[in-house]
């Protein structure tokens, strides 16, 4: 899938006075945290054939800098797994609790991805769908950090970061709603105010 840098989001992070590489910062953090809130990030990995008596499988991720958070689903020859039969290790090995009878049938894995804390780019449909709130959601957290209570960084205002916040959770709202309905599609309106709190 294509991707969008996550600095595309930065005009949509309303604070004057901070630098830009704070900003990106927070916004791979927003990313991160959104993503790990909504569960919005789940997709199918590449299917596994069967070995025959083999109960174990390597799991690997289809996206560079990402993980597996969890797995959402196993089928094997298109039948769902109830989640008693099998188990995912640390190092990302399922173990199915009865090992396939021959070789390959097709077990189909879909799983939650979270990105890793450095990841500079998100999948362009989170993006065009949640990048206001993932821009509200940086916003919100330099917003709301003074960085030193004697000297408080410009950018620091409480009642901003509170309104921050709200959009924030209004798109982790949207998103969740979205997961249940199995879309992917569609888009936030922009934030068009030109003042700052």
């Amino acid at each position: 899938m294509a991707t969008t840098a996550l600095s595309t989001l930065i005009p949509l992070v309303r604070i004057r006075k901070c630098p830009e590489n704070l900003v990106l910062q927070e916004l791979r953090n927003a990313h991160r945290q959104f993503l790990d809130e909504t569960e919005v990030w789940e997709e199918y990995l590449t299917d596994i054939d069967s070995i025959e008596g083999e109960a174990d499988y390597q799991l690997t991720a289809v996206h560079t800098g990402v993980y597996i958070k969890r797995v959402k689903l196993v089928k094997v020859d298109d039948v769902e797994l109830a989640e008693y039969q099998w188990s995912l290790s640390d190092d990302d090995v399922l173990t199915l609790k009865a090992a396939p009878l021959e070789d390959d049938i097709t077990i189909s894995v879909k799983v939650i991805y979270l990105p890793i804390e450095t990841l500079a780019n998100g999948e362009d449909w989170i993006i065009k769908r949640f990048g206001l709130p993932i821009a509200k959601c940086a916003e919100a957290r330099l917003k709301e950090d003074p960085v030193s209570a004697e000297q408080p960084v410009p950018w620091f205002n409480p009642l901003g970061a509170a309104i921050a916040d709200e959009k924030y959770q209004a798109g982790v709202v949207s998103a969740k709603a979205d997961k249940m309905q199995d879309r992917k599609s569609g888009q936030f309106l922009a934030e068009h105010s030109t003042f700052y709190l």
